[in-house]
């Protein structure tokens, strides 16, 4: 049996308590269906990060948080109508400075995104 250790960020306190759930639920059904041995996937760590400290640097900071597990959910409301600005001016400069941290330092490299069109709280 293999262990799978999950940390989400996200921009606010609604999204944690909603996302977190949402995240275990999905993973858990995707293993059952698709994994082709049993994996235990543990409780969702939360990847606090300031507030006040937004942008590319939260997510760096929020993969040194999820340093010790296997995957890093970064959740960003779209803010517009399109959710490839998000992506592309939001989550992608965070993605690249998490690519360029000394491999030597402890941080979770794989960063999946989840960006809504509309925001959570809606």
């Amino acid at each position: 049996m293999r262990s799978l250790f999950l940390a989400l960020y996200t921009e606010g306190e609604t999204d944690d308590r909603f996302l977190s759930n949402v995240v275990l639920r999905t993973v858990e059904q995707i293993l059952r269906s698709e994994a082709e041995e049993l994996v235990e996937v543990y409780p969702v760590v939360l990847a606090k990060v300031e507030r006040g400290n937004g942008g590319a640097q939260a997510i760096v900071q929020a993969a040194r948080i999820a340093g010790n597990c296997h995957i890093l959910i970064v959740h960003l409301d779209a803010d517009a109508s399109k959710p490839a600005n998000a992506l592309s001016n939001r989550y992608e400069p965070g993605k690249q400075l998490v690519e360029h941290v000394p491999a030597a330092e402890t941080i979770c490299r794989t960063l999946v995104p989840i960006i809504p069109s509309r925001m959570t709280e809606a």
